[in-house]
């Protein structure tokens, strides 16, 4: 339970916590650190094997996946994956490539 309350509105799934027993009121913070918190130094608590963290582009949030030179550059491979299989007509989440200097 603690875990699922502390997820917050920008969590992922369908499943959802709120703070109050009358209406929906989701905890503010989310489950992704911001971009220039993941650059910090902090980390991420939605799992996997790679760092992740929110970043805003024109005004919509984006979860952004950190290339850290390794042998396979494995988000451009997850992006390519999800454009080819949109261009087969499978339903996909939109991705773009975004290069951070």
């Amino acid at each position: 339970m603690v875990y699922l309350y502390y997820s917050g509105v920008d969590r992922f799934g369908a499943l959802g916590v709120s703070t109050s027993a009358t209406e929906y009121a989701p905890r503010a913070l989310g489950p992704l650190p911001r971009l220039e918190d993941a650059i910090a130094g902090g980390g991420s608590p939605l799992g996997g094997a790679k760092p992740k963290a929110l970043i805003n582009i024109e005004g919509a949030q984006w979860v952004i996946k950190f290339f850290n030179n390794e042998p396979v550059d494995a988000p451009l491979v997850e992006h390519a994956t999800m454009r080819l299989a949109a261009l087969a007509g499978i339903s996909v989440a939109a991705t773009q490539v975004v290069r951070l200097g």
